[in-house]
């Protein structure tokens, strides 16, 4: 049994309809009724009760529901944890920089960040932004501290104003996360 095959499951468990499960998992319904059907032979068990007026769940479908739920959810968090916790580790966050920011806000902000964080490796890169620019698209940074930025960048990085006293942007290739 694969984890796909408890995807399905729970996606016509919640439901009761093969039409609409396969459409929410973009695959056919022969194809899922088949998955499904696969997946009752291979367990010796019925999971649903097929009847003139739809599908309903068997007893052991009921059981079964909360354990693939339970199974799905556990792979989940074991998958964003490895992201959280083991991915690029030995890579470097790097972080290009203009030296008024770095005098001003940059190191406290990177100290509480290093206290936070303190397995994710920091290293700084002073720059002028015309070259914090051509780093962030080469990846040879993966953020940027400039001010007064050029209009364009909003539409090829995430920019935000990170300290307005300084007129100071803050750019980076990637959304951060919750965005």
């Amino acid at each position: 049994m694969e984890l796909r095959h408890l995807k399905y499951f729970v996606t016509v468990a919640e439901e009761l309809n093969f039409s609409r499960a396969a459409v929410r998992l973009y695959i056919s319904q022969p194809a899922l009724s088949r998955q499904i059907k696969n997946l009752e032979d291979e367990l010796g068990i019925v999971l649903f009760l097929r009847q003139s007026d739809g599908l309903i769940l068997a007893e052991a479908g009921k059981f079964f529901l909360q354990q693939a739920k339970d199974i799905l959810n556990r792979s989940d968090v074991a998958v964003q944890t490895l992201k959280a916790h083991y991915s690029n580790t030995d890579e470097p966050l790097v972080i290009g920089y203009i030296p008024t920011i770095l005098q001003t806000f940059l190191g406290k902000t990177l100290h509480s960040f290093g206290l936070a964080y303190p397995e994710v490796a920091v290293r700084l890169q002073e720059m002028p932004p015309s070259e914090q620019v051509r780093a962030l698209r080469d990846g040879a940074i993966d953020i940027a501290f400039m001010g007064n930025p050029p209009d364009e960048l909003d539409e090829e990085f995430t920019v935000k104003c990170v300290k307005k006293v300084l007129d100071c942007c803050a750019f980076t290739r990637y959304a951060p996360v919750g965005t």
